[in-house]
């Protein structure tokens, strides 16, 4: 099972101040993939995408926040910084859309990443 952020980032006790960059990518042509599947089929799709999606954040050294409905987020420089965060989040986003490129064409549908956003904020 991937890493996901279980736990608040920081805790009162020990708040600091960190540059992360976030990750966000969803698909796109999902709502017209989910008119042409039986639910199984897609719910069995999606968790397929889903888990190559994380195995590419994590080689990356991203956490993985959360997914969201048909998106995943992902924070680069929390819980552990690197000083080429923004350019692991970009090798991610570049690796994801290769990933559903390869989901795309074996089930003979355009799925896609919409633009992959990364922004790079400070954590309270």
């Amino acid at each position: 099972m991937p890493y996901l952020a279980t736990q608040p980032l920081s805790t009162a006790e020990q708040q600091e101040r960190r540059l992360v960059t976030v990750l966000f990518a969803d698909f796109v042509g999902f709502t017209s993939l989910a008119d042409d599947l039986d639910p199984e089929e897609l719910q069995l799709l999606v968790s397929g995408i889903f888990e190559d999606l994380a195995e590419e954040a994590l080689r990356h050294d991203g956490t993985i926040e959360k997914f969201i409905g048909d998106a995943i987020f992902v924070i680069f420089g929390a819980p552990v910084a690197h000083e080429d965060d923004p350019q692991r989040a970009l090798r991610c986003a570049l690796g994801m859309q290769k990933l559903f490129a390869e989901h795309s064409a074996r089930v003979k549908s355009q799925l896609g990443m919409r633009r992959p956003s990364t922004a790079s904020w400070a954590t309270p």
